[in-house]
């Protein structure tokens, strides 16, 4: 990772969200959307105890520029959901997880998140390989997103997890399309 392009890509605007890196004070959030979660993509702290064990581990990957874990805010400031952004630390490659939405969330903000993180990794950072990353069967959400914005492709599976992947060629024959429909239109 170029170091210069770590600080762009702290903050993040688009038509629709804000990304920011979280803070000490978000973790009761986090583990609360996390707790009333009714289907968990992955695991989850079992306490809040955990949640800030948790943070305190990330703020060391924070530190080596390998992670950052973003909140997503509306323009209103108001905190729709988190995702991390990972592995950008590795050459090539990176990575993304945990991404929690509110369930009164308009589905363009999952949308908008997903699609921008994938543009930080192929256009801001110069990746040619997101994932591979986990999506347990039976998250048929997550899938249905990916099938509707064309990326995404499963490369094996385990006996409850589909393992997904992109590649930058793919990824660029679909991201002008994507922002003609508005997202990660990031200003």
């Amino acid at each position: 990772i170029i170091m210069s392009n770590f600080q762009n890509i702290l903050k993040i605007e688009t038509k629709y969200i804000i990304l920011e890196p979280i803070e000490y004070s978000d973790n009761k959030e986090i583990y609360l959307l996390r707790k009333n979660e009714e289907r968990s993509v992955m695991s989850r702290p079992n306490t809040i105890k955990d949640q800030f064990k948790f943070y305190h581990s990330y703020l060391k990957r924070f530190e080596d520029k390998s992670e950052i874990y973003y909140k997503i805010l509306n323009k209103s400031k108001n905190i729709y959901g988190y995702v991390r952004l990972t592995q950008i630390n590795k050459r090539g490659v990176f990575n993304w997880e945990s991404l929690i939405i509110k369930k009164d969330a308009n589905p363009i903000i999952a949308l908008d998140t997903m699609i921008t993180i994938y543009k930080i990794g192929f256009d801001y950072l110069g990746k040619e390989i997101l994932g591979p990353w986990p999506v347990p069967k039976g998250g048929d959400r997550i899938m249905k997103l990916h099938k509707h914005i064309g990326l995404g492709e499963i490369i094996y599976e385990s006996n409850d997890k589909n393992y997904m992947i992109i590649f930058k060629p793919h990824y660029d024959s679909r991201i002008k399309y994507l922002e003609r429909k508005g997202f990660a239109l990031i200003i």
